[in-house]
């Protein structure tokens, strides 16, 4: 017998059906209906929907880590604790693997285990910088990595800020924001 939540559901994927095209209707019905999939802590349905949306086909990092994301942007980071060692298992570069500990930082964060969160912001960071040092395929690809070197730092910061660690937070903070005016005056300068 399906339950309400999959009737919901349901319903929701019928109106999709019903659309001609790919358009922002279609994306709040899946992100909505994996909403509700989560809420039932049914990992697997939510991971469809956001694959949906993102356009993937395949079961990969990219489909876990937007559920991930999604937990994140949606103030729910506490939820992430049975995803993140899936979500490390996945990774199949160093990038992908430094992007599951910036995850893993901010579940700890939103569990307040700010000490804990430093310890896996400090390996996202370790591989990043390894990856900007060894970095042969191009500006782009620096570029892009300096940015989430950025978002890690100014991640920390928050840390440090919450453990009442002021001047850390301040020379994470001050780190971050000397990175983004550098890309953005090379991105100026293109």
């Amino acid at each position: 017998r399906p339950t309400p939540i999959l009737n919901r559901i349901s319903q929701r994927l019928d109106s999709v059906r019903r659309l001609q095209e790919f358009n922002e209707v279609e994306v709040n019905a899946l992100l909505r209906a994996s909403d509700m999939a989560l809420t039932d802590r049914n990992l697997s349905l939510a991971e469809d929907y956001l694959r949906k949306v993102s356009g993937s086909g395949v079961r990969d990092f990219s489909s876990l880590k937007a559920l991930c994301q999604y937990l994140i942007d949606q103030k729910r980071a506490e939820e992430l604790g049975s995803y993140i060692i899936e979500l490390q298992e996945r990774a199949s570069s160093k990038e992908e693997l430094a992007q599951s500990y910036q995850i893993e930082g901010k579940y700890l964060t939103g569990k307040q285990e700010f000490r804990n969160a430093m310890r896996a912001y400090e390996k996202a960071l370790s591989i990043r910088e390894e990856l900007i040092e060894k970095d042969t395929t191009g500006l782009a690809s620096e570029m892009a990595i300096k940015a989430l070197k950025a978002e890690t730092l100014t991640d920390m910061g928050i840390a440090h800020y919450r453990l009442k660690e002021y001047d850390d937070a301040q020379r994470k903070h001050t780190e971050a924001l000397v990175i983004r005016k550098d890309l953005a005056d090379v991105s100026q300068q293109k």
